[in-house]
C-alpha cells in the first residue's frame, strides 16, 4: 500500500514539474539544451525525483548539478584591416668615396709665377682613414674632388700637394712659404681658362689643429686654398708635425671669377 502510495505521488510530482517546466520554458535557442537535455520518464515505472531534475549523485552520496550540453554563444571575429602598401624607399650609401663628384670646372693646373711654380693637378678623394688623399708625385697637385671648383659660386676650392718625398725629392710647394701677400695664383681649367686668385693669408698650424670645417667649407664666399706639409720632420714616422694653408681670393679683373 505505502509503495503503491509513494509511486502515485512520484507520478504526480513529475506531471506536475513536465507541466511548470513546458509553461515556463524560454524560447531562445541558446537555453534548448537545458531543455532537451532532462531524461524521460520511463515508460514501465516512475521516474525518480532526481532523475527528473538531472541530478546524479557523487562519490560522496550527495547529489550534483551535471549539464552534458554547452551553450553556444555567437561571436563574430572583427574584420581584419589590411596593409597598407608602403612605397619603395631607394637607399643610397653615405661613403664619402661613394658620392659622385659634383664638379662642373675642375682645375688641371696652377701657376704662380712670384716663385715659379707650374704643376699640373689631379683631382683626388679620400683615403681609407678619412683623410684628403694626396698625388705621390710632389710635382702633381691634388684637388679635392667632393668640394668646389673653379665654377662655384661659393667654398673653398682645395689644392694640396706633398713637400717633398724620398723618391722624388723637394716639391714645388716647398716655395709656398716664400710667398707675400698680394701674390697672383693663377689656376686653369680643362678648356686653358685661366682663374686669378690673389693671396690674402698665410699660416702654419699643427696637423692634429687643421681646421677642418673651414678647409672644406661649401657654403661660405669663395676661394683657393692651398696646403703642404710643414713644421718638424719626424724620422720615424716620416711625417711633418704642421701644416701649410694659403688662402686667396678670386681677383676683380679675373675674367673667370664668379
Amino acid at each position: 500500500m505505502l509503495t503503491l502510495l509513494r509511486g502515485a505521488v512520484l507520478s504526480g510530482i513529475a506531471l506536475l514539474i513536465t507541466i511548470c517546466c513546458v509553461a515556463a520554458a524560454p524560447t531562445d535557442a541558446r537555453f534548448a539544451a537545458f531543455r532537451t537535455d532532462a531524461p524521460a520518464v520511463a515508460a514501465d515505472g516512475p521516474a525518480s525525483i532526481d532523475d527528473v531534475l538531472g541530478i546524479g549523485s557523487n562519490t560522496a552520496g550527495s547529489s550534483v548539478l551535471t549539464a552534458d550540453a554547452a551553450i553556444d554563444l555567437p561571436v563574430d571575429d572583427p574584420p581584419m584591416a589590411e596593409e597598407p602598401e608602403l612605397p619603395d624607399v631607394p637607399l643610397y650609401s653615405a661613403a664619402l668615396a661613394d658620392l659622385p663628384a659634383t664638379s662642373s670646372l675642375p682645375p688641371t693646373r696652377i701657376v704662380i709665377a712670384d716663385v715659379g711654380i707650374d704643376m699640373a693637378v689631379e683631382p683626388v678623394g679620400v683615403l681609407d682613414d678619412g683623410a684628403m688623399q694626396i698625388p705621390a708625385n710632389v710635382a702633381v697637385a691634388g684637388w679635392y674632388r667632393f668640394g668646389s671648383d673653379l665654377a662655384s659660386a661659393a667654398g673653398t676650392t682645395v689644392l694640396a700637394a706633398h713637400v717633398d718625398s724620398l723618391e722624388y725629392g723637394l716639391g714645388p710647394f716647398a716655395r709656398l712659404t716664400e710667398l707675400a701677400a698680394g701674390a697672383r695664383i693663377t689656376v686653369f681649367d680643362a678648356s686653358g681658362a685661366p682663374h686669378d686668385f690673389l693671396l690674402t693669408a698665410a699660416r702654419e698650424t699643427a696637423k692634429a689643429d687643421l681646421p677642418v670645417a673651414e678647409v672644406f667649407d661649401r657654403q661660405g664666399p669663395p676661394r683657393l686654398m692651398l696646403i703642404t706639409c710643414g713644421g718638424a720632420f719626424d724620422r720615424q714616422s716620416l711625417t711633418y708635425a704642421d701644416n701649410v694653408i694659403l688662402t686667396a681670393v678670386p681677383a676683380s679683373d679675373d675674367a673667370g671669377a664668379q
